[in-house]
């Protein structure tokens, strides 16, 4: 059995990248385990030893002790999200060295975990999933006037939509917007920004990745990990950082969505990118 693991109160921000994963490795050809996820790491759950834990939010519960401890009896795989180059992450890092495989979308990330003597590592890259989708009957009624974007702000994402405000854009930020309240925006609107909360990121996937499955138009700024940036950008209306384009990107990406959507859908599959990175041969222990 694989358990999808995630801490109840850091499990909102890794549900539908957790939902697709389930998804994908339930529906993978002929493989031999199923598939659930879980909030809780206990015995009465997990009893063999024979199972796979695939952590999302590992650097929450690195710090944990009695969780350490307990992962060791299984076949334990971190999906890492976190921009390892942003900032001191030793504490992070050295507990990683403990893990049996470390999963990650960014091939930046990779190869700093690599220079740590961190080599267990597999580029796992997101794609479009039926897991991530809200409701197959999404049509062409959603607003395309209004730009949503969805996330905790700063002050670098506030001065960014203050620049695209005074474009004349019709900008709407949330923040603690999760499950259902999401959902319903989602069904109802089209246009998203992907404004990302450090200088110098990598593209972020978690956000981008749940809209494009779902129909949706996503508006982002370039990222430091230029691979990404080059695997998503037939399905992402790049900007530049002074905004020149950002009107005529918006009307483009607007006026493709159709065959965006079509597009992402077709070539760039999360299934294939699973059994690429050949993880059905790991899971398979």
């Amino acid at each position: 059995m694989i358990y999808i693991y995630s801490p109840k109160h850091t499990q909102c921000y890794f549900i539908q990248v957790m939902r697709a994963m389930c998804y994908e490795l339930n529906h993978l050809d002929d493989y031999k385990y199923k598939c659930q996820i879980i909030s809780d790491l206990n015995t009465n759950i997990i009893s063999s030893s024979n199972n796979v834990i695939i952590i999302f939010g590992f650097h929450d519960i690195c710090r944990n002790k009695q969780v350490m401890n307990y992962i060791k009896n299984f076949t334990t795989i971190v999906y890492n999200s976190e921009q390892l180059h942003i900032r001191d992450w030793a504490q992070y890092l050295n507990a990683l060295k403990n893990i049996d495989y470390i999963w990650d979308y960014s091939i930046n990330n990779i190869e700093l975990l690599n220079k740590k003597n961190i080599n267990n590592t597999t580029h796992v890259p997101l794609g479009y999933s039926k897991g991530f989708i809200i409701d197959d009957s999404i049509d062409d009624t959603r607003d395309n006037k209004t730009i949503l974007f969805i996330g905790n702000m700063n002050t670098r994402r506030y001065q960014i939509i203050g620049k695209i405000d005074n474009l004349g854009e019709d900008v709407l930020f949330l923040t603690n917007t999760w499950g259902n309240k999401y959902d319903d925006y989602v069904k109802k609107n089209n246009l998203f920004l992907n404004i990302h909360y450090y200088p110098n990121p990598i593209l972020e996937l978690f956000r981008i990745v749940p809209l494009l499955c779902n129909g949706c138009s996503v508006l982002s700024e370039y990222s430091y990990d230029k691979k990404l940036d080059t695997m998503y950008d037939k399905y992402v209306g790049f900007f530049k950082d002074d905004m020149s384009d950002f009107s005529s990107v918006k009307k483009d990406i607007v006026e493709k969505r159709e065959q965006i959507c079509a597009d992402f859908r077709n070539e760039l599959k999360f299934s294939d990118i699973l059994k690429n990175s050949g993880i059905e041969e790991l899971l398979k222990l």
